[in-house]
């Protein structure tokens, strides 16, 4: 898992990542107002050996791990967030013993209401808990909150998507096995109820003959 490190009066180059291929991106702040000013718009940014390097795309999949990918296209087309970090998690290497889980974080769209992208994850967490993959790994969804030194606006925050093994003394194959099981069962969750909130929306603008 790319971890990020948050400092004082935070800029993306401040965000430290152990994994080299897990992605730190930075998209337009015409989405979302960043944590501080003084990104590059536009651009996506990727960690490796500590060094933060700017691409000229603002979303270059080919950046992003392949296992981790299709959920990270899923959350950024659902029109409620915009990614900017993710890990597919990493098992078995010594150096890796605390990125053992795939891993998003993800600020909210300008405009998006709090209880609607609650209402999205309760759907989301839904599927979850009634499939019966539950039991080999587990998904959760948390908001962190990040102080800046920076007013007017002192205090962010962002989502972050987590999921990890149910049971921590598996081998590494099946950690493997059951993380990229729920990968897929939460992407085609997080595309089946995007589609569903279109096609809402669809129908609320048809007005009544």
């Amino acid at each position: 898992m790319g971890e990020v490190t948050f400092r004082t009066n935070t800029r993306p180059q401040t965000f430290v990542f152990a994994v080299s291929r897990c992605v730190l991106q930075t998209s337009t702040k015409s989405k979302r107002s960043r944590i501080g000013d003084n990104e590059t718009p536009g651009h996506q940014g990727i960690i490796g050996s500590g060094r933060f390097q700017i691409e000229p795309s603002t979303f270059d999949p080919a950046k992003i791990e392949p296992r981790i990918l299709p959920l990270v296209v899923a959350l950024n087309s659902s029109g409620l967030f915009e990614t900017f970090s993710s890990c597919e998690g990493h098992f078995g290497r010594r150096e890796h013993r605390d990125r053992q889980q795939a891993e998003i974080r993800m600020y909210a769209l300008t405009g998006v209401a709090e209880n609607v992208i609650e209402a999205f994850f309760h759907k989301v967490l839904l599927d979850f808990i009634n499939s019966p993959t539950q039991w080999h790994s587990l998904l959760s969804i948390r908001k962190e909150y990040v102080a800046l030194n920076e007013p007017p606006k002192p205090l962010t925050s962002y989502f972050v998507f987590e999921i990890k093994p149910f049971n921590a003394r598996e081998s590494p194959r099946k950690k493997r096995e059951h993380v990229d099981t729920l990968l897929h069962e939460v992407t085609a969750s997080v595309e089946r109820h995007t589609r569903s909130r279109y096609s809402e929306r669809k129908r609320e603008a048809i007005p009544p003959l």
